[in-house]
């Protein structure tokens, strides 16, 4: 294992051990002036843990805006790494994560499931459907991202 592999690694045991203790408020990057720093200066930023994974914004400020979002499993391994401009909490095994300004859905591992291209996400509910934001438009997506039905 590198240094830098078994520094972040320790990071992220460290944030783990931070989100047991603060317990699941969940609290997150909401656009300018919000602050997601601890008291030493760290980014601090996370979500509850949910179907095993908690999103958590770890990292060094980037020059194009706040660290990145990645997930964390309960022994505080880094499972998907940092790579996305914001994040929600998995739900029915899918995740809403948002790069370059557009929403898509990721799997426990981090791998695409439905590709970014939406305005706006919403978690999946039990029946296996998303609210999502196109074109101006709100649609009832399935877990392929095929449009179930155009909402008014």
């Amino acid at each position: 294992m590198t240094p830098g592999r078994r520094s972040r690694d320790g990071a992220a045991v460290a944030l783990a051990a931070i989100l047991l203790v603060i317990g699941p408020a969940p609290a997150r990057s909401a656009g300018p002036g919000y602050d997601c720093t601890d008291a030493l200066g760290r980014s601090a930023c996370n979500w509850a843990y949910s179907e095993g994974l908690a999103a958590v914004q770890i990292g060094p400020e980037r020059e194009d805006g706040p660290p990145r979002w990645g997930y964390l499993d309960a022994l505080g391994r880094m499972v998907v790494e940092p790579a996305f401009d914001d994040a929600e909490g998995f739900s029915n095994g899918l995740a809403a994560v948002q790069v370059k300004g557009l929403w898509g859905y990721i799997d426990p591992k981090g791998a695409w499931v439905i590709e970014p291209r939406f305005q706006g996400a919403t978690s999946f509910n039990g029946d296996g459907t998303a609210i999502v934001e196109s074109d101006g438009r709100h649609l009832l997506i399935d877990r392929q991202g095929r449009t179930v039905r155009t909402l008014p």
